[in-house]
């Protein structure tokens, strides 16, 4: 018995470069989207892209309402990350203009840089 994965092969090089967006993307149709798979055929030619390309964009395979909640999760998710990361730069920056010294910034730990979320998370 061979796995799935054997069954429907890897990429392999080819000569043949897929040069334009409709050479990679497969078009997931709604119903196959609400069945969460596509056909035994529909997925042999997702592959096929895949083999020929090394690349198969999915084009709508998640709903655009999903795909924004999960852009919305996300953001919310990082915004304290990318909070942390700007005022990381921002100390860093003010010792690199008075020419401090890097490691003494971290050891003295006077910016309270070591307690970042950036450095800690």
């Amino acid at each position: 018995n061979t796995s799935k994965l054997e069954e429907l092969g890897g990429w392999r090089y080819s000569q043949q470069r897929c040069s334009s967006k409709k050479g990679i993307v497969f078009r997931v149709s709604k119903k196959e989207r609400e069945k969460g798979r596509l056909s035994r055929r529909r997925l042999q030619k997702a592959v096929e892209i895949f083999q020929k390309c090394g690349v198969v964009a999915l084009e709508g395979a998640i709903s655009a309402a999903k795909t924004k909640k999960f852009r919305d999760d996300l953001n919310t998710e990082m915004e304290p990350i990318l909070q942390s990361r700007s005022r990381v730069r921002g100390i860093l920056e003010r010792s690199m203009i008075s020419h401090g010294s890097p490691i003494n910034l971290w050891e003295e730990n006077v910016s309270g840089i070591q307690e970042e979320l950036f450095f800690t998370q």
